[in-house]
């Protein structure tokens, strides 16, 4: 967030899944025809109470469909014994 705050790059954080997905569907409502360009990039940590980054991950890559723009999403995480998954 520091990083961030000092190259003035505007960001949002939440604290489990679900808020990332209500997030970016209320940048993605805003009504101003360009997507969600709210969101040009997302860094989703793929353990996360509530709903985990890869839930989260498959609905909002639902919410866009097939949009030309999509907003990019890198998943990661610190646990070393997670099994691979595909989105």
């Amino acid at each position: 967030a520091y990083f961030a705050q000092r190259q003035k790059i505007s960001f949002a954080t939440a604290i489990n899944g679900q808020e990332a997905v209500e997030a970016f569907k209320k940048g993605y409502d805003s009504g101003c025809g360009c997507g969600n360009r709210a969101f040009a990039l997302i860094v989703m940590d793929i353990q996360m109470p509530i709903m985990n980054g890869i839930e989260a991950t498959k609905r909002i890559l639902k919410m866009v469909g097939q949009e030309e723009e999509l907003t990019r999403i890198i998943g990661l995480t610190s646990y070393t014994n997670m099994r691979d998954e595909a989105l």
